[in-house]
């Protein structure tokens, strides 16, 4: 098996879970192996990765779109609603 295999069978392993919130053109990715949210803002459609940060308080709205869309609690991942 060729390095390039072995990398395509890795990236297809860690899958990226991540949610669109359109309403604050705001990505949440989770993160499973180390118990956190990233949120990374959008730009003319496009996910701004220069943007991410830790996600650590929400409102109510994006709380229960995280909880819902993940079937987490996002406290468990260091959110709370503020």
């Amino acid at each position: 098996m060729t390095k390039s295999h072995i990398l395509v069978k890795y990236i297809q392993k860690k899958e990226t879970k991540m949610l669109i919130i359109k309403e604050y053109l705001t990505a949440v990715k989770l993160d499973e192996e180390n118990k956190l949210l990233f949120a990374y803002d959008i730009k003319n459609k496009i996910i701004d990765e220069q943007s991410e940060g830790i996600l650590s308080e929400v409102n109510e709205l994006m709380y229960q779109k995280i909880a819902s869309h993940f079937h987490i609690k996002p406290e468990d991942f260091g959110v709370q609603i503020g």
